[in-house]
């Protein structure tokens, strides 16, 4: 199959190769290449098991030069992060809508750029939150999705962001996150 042009959401693309299969209570759509309206490509797989209790629902993704905004949107419900950048992902979860597939997700989420990016966390605030919490200080003591959410204000420019985040049961968790702000190593 091949479209001049395709939306999901806020996600849009272009010149669209791609395949799907169908059979026996699975679906794969492999789009082999696009053009995204952000100016990157990609290619993404989608394979969709129907057989079980739940469908399994697995993402595999090359996206270069994506839109970082709408990806952390989609994620996070906020733009976290703002600029281009590169995106692989293997994810997988189980059931058909946003809430039931972010709750059960598992699998990995690579994001690197050079670019100079906008990183909108107060990070202070994230600091004394963050520790507030270690402490037991904050209603929300091990929920670490509150703390984030609170401290999305302000915005931190960034470069040479290389972050590589695993996720386990909807739980997302940084195994290595390496940026600059300014002269400082983050």
């Amino acid at each position: 199959i091949s479209a001049a042009a395709f939306k999901a959401h806020d996600f849009q693309a272009t010149d669209i190769a791609a395949t799907i299969n169908l059979s026996g209570g699975h679906l794969i759509a492999d789009i082999a290449n696009m053009q995204m309206a952000s100016g990157g490509q990609g290619s993404i797989q989608v394979s969709i098991d129907n057989k079980g209790p739940k469908a399994k629902c697995r993402l595999l993704a090359k996206l270069d030069g994506m839109d970082l905004a709408l990806a952390s949107r989609l994620l996070f419900g906020a733009p976290v992060i703002v600029g281009a950048g590169q995106v692989t992902a293997n994810l997988t979860g189980y059931g058909l809508n946003r809430a039931d597939l972010l709750a059960t997700m598992t699998g990995k989420l690579d994001v690197s750029s050079d670019s100079t990016l906008g990183l909108n966390v107060d990070v202070a605030k994230l600091i004394t939150e963050y520790k507030a919490a270690e402490k037991g200080e904050t209603p929300n003591s091990g929920d670490n999705s509150q703390i984030w959410t609170s401290s999305w204000s302000g915005i931190t420019e960034i470069s040479q962001l290389k972050a590589k985040l695993r996720t386990e049961r909807g739980r997302m968790k940084a195994e290595s996150i390496k940026a600059k702000a300014g002269n400082h190593a983050m």
